[in-house]
């Protein structure tokens, strides 16, 4: 069916369409003036006083955005302008105008300028903005680069230290071992010196030889837990040789538990025996591919955990056995090398031997004809 509205717009001619649309248009205005006063009228006093608190309130909202330009008002502006919201208006020019028969910017000229003036106003603001940003990243860029030089000051001080106080422990080692009251550690670490450049061949004669493996020997248990305790207090100070003590203190670990009549590794003694033999004769690399494989197997849950566990203690513990033995040739071959001079030892060449005898030189140079 056609409602009353559509049958009227169909049925009125196209000239009186347009008036027909005007009255419907005021009769809605009337319709919704008219439920705005019922409403206000039966609305209770607590409904109208919150209307008209809402009704203030939107007022001031309204107020206090046109009272702000750009995001600044009268109060609060970085320029410190109390009229910055109300209109500049320049007199002189604009009587000036007048009396050349200038008119006027109209209503709306004057917003367009006042727009046109908040818009430059954000501009500048924005900048603004932009610039504290920079700002402020370029001084936390600042205090990161005084931190990390800081820092880097820090560690080279740290550094330093370290170096000293290792000057001073070789100090005190040499000088208990010079008068007789050296500890189980002092010998070794005293000899290790002589690995190092600045060590004078003339001092070499009064170096002491000590295996690494021999400092343990008839060491109670409060002794090994002494000497463990100077390794680690060494370790930490002579870096270089840092892979040293630390096969050192393995070692002197295995001792202490075993003065302890424990072993770390809970195994039988025979599985430790078993596991030994197997691990004899192996060359340092060879021991560091077969840690690598046993580590990823272990990683890998593929293998006995508490068997291959004890095969991995008992290997790190062979390679330390290792390192310290390599140390100590190295020691020895530097020993010599600094009592001939400082130079290595050359090998003497071997004689060459000619029919059942060696060659002999004559003092012309040339070989001889006969043989011994």
């Amino acid at each position: 069916p056609t409602s009353p509205v559509a049958a009227v717009v169909v049925a009125a001619p196209q000239a009186a369409l347009l008036p027909i649309l005007a009255r419907m248009c005021k009769h809605k205005k009337k319709d919704k003036k008219r439920d705005k006063e019922r409403a206000k009228y039966e609305e209770t006093d607590d409904e109208k006083r919150a209307r008209r608190l809402a009704k203030h309130a939107a007022k001031a909202v309204k107020k206090q955005e046109d009272a702000q330009v750009a995001g600044y008002s009268n109060q609060d502006n970085p320029w410190h302008d109390p009229n910055l919201a109300e209109s500049f208006v320049w007199g002189k020019k604009v009587d000036k105008d007048r009396s050349r028969g200038i008119e006027e910017l109209s209503k709306e000229g004057n917003k367009r300028k006042k727009l046109e003036m908040q818009v430059e106003l954000e501009k500048v603001k924005r900048a603004r903005e932009q610039r504290e940003v920079d700002k402020e990243a370029y001084e936390e860029e600042r205090r990161l680069l005084d931190r990390d030089r800081e820092q880097m000051a820090f560690d080279d001080h740290a550094k330093r230290e370290d170096e000293f106080q290792l000057e001073q422990s070789k100090v005190r080692v040499k000088r208990r071992v010079q008068e007789g009251r050296a500890k189980p550690i002092d010998v070794l670490a005293d000899s290790l010196a002589l690995l190092d450049e600045g060590f004078e061949p003339s001092d070499a004669l009064d170096a002491k030889m000590q295996d690494p493996l021999l400092v343990f020997d008839s060491l109670n248990q409060r002794e090994l837990a002494e000497v463990r305790g100077d390794i680690i207090e060494i370790a930490q100070l002579d870096e270089p040789r840092r892979p040293f003590w630390e096969a050192m203190q393995l070692v002197c670990e295995q001792q202490l538990a075993s003065a302890q009549g424990t072993q770390a590794s809970g195994a039988h003694a025979e599985v430790l025996k078993d596991i030994d033999a197997m691990l004899a004769g192996k060359r340092d690399h060879e021991l560091g591919n077969l840690q690598d494989d046993i580590v990823r197997q272990l990683q890998g849950g593929e293998v006995d955990t508490d068997y291959y566990t004890h095969v991995l203690e008992r290997l790190r513990l062979t390679r330390a056995n290792l390192t310290l033995t390599q140390t100590f040739q190295q020691v020895k071959r530097r020993h010599v090398e600094l009592l001939s001079g400082g130079a290595p030892p050359t090998a003497r060449p071997r004689p060459r031997r000619v029919r059942g005898g060696t060659a002999r030189r004559c003092s012309t140079g040339r070989r001889c004809s006969g043989s011994r």
